[in-house]
């Protein structure tokens, strides 16, 4: 199975190459979404996984891209903190997640210590 890695940290980069790799998986990657674009376009890839947030062409971008070239699965890897729901969806938990989201989150007061 052929994967392309995106990501620009070039930490995580290796290690998820090196983990996969050790796996059986035959693993190319770069560090941005253009040049990924470029490698996807030359040869078949199995499975795209991409960061959300890297330079020039952004994950987002990137996975909008490859689908509208060719049916490919993507996962999206990523430590951005944007929240996401699968769709479709239960309507129960797009309501509890946009609660979450928009209502204040209530401070904690913190009790003076009682001496």
């Amino acid at each position: 199975m052929g994967i392309l890695l995106v990501d620009d940290a070039v930490g995580i980069r290796e290690l998820v190459t090196t983990v996969l790799k050790r796996e059986g998986f035959k693993v190319e990657s770069t560090r941005n979404g253009a040049k990924a674009l470029q490698m996807f376009r030359r040869r078949r890839y199995d499975l795209v996984i991409t960061d959300l947030l890297h330079p020039g062409l952004n994950g987002a971008e990137l996975i909008g891209k490859i689908l509208r070239r060719k049916t490919c699965p993507v996962l999206l890897f990523t430590a951005s903190p944007i929240p996401t729901l699968e769709k479709p969806c239960r309507l129960s938990d797009l309501v509890t997640t946009v609660k979450n989201l928009a209502e204040p989150k209530k401070k904690k007061t913190k009790k003076p210590r009682q001496r």
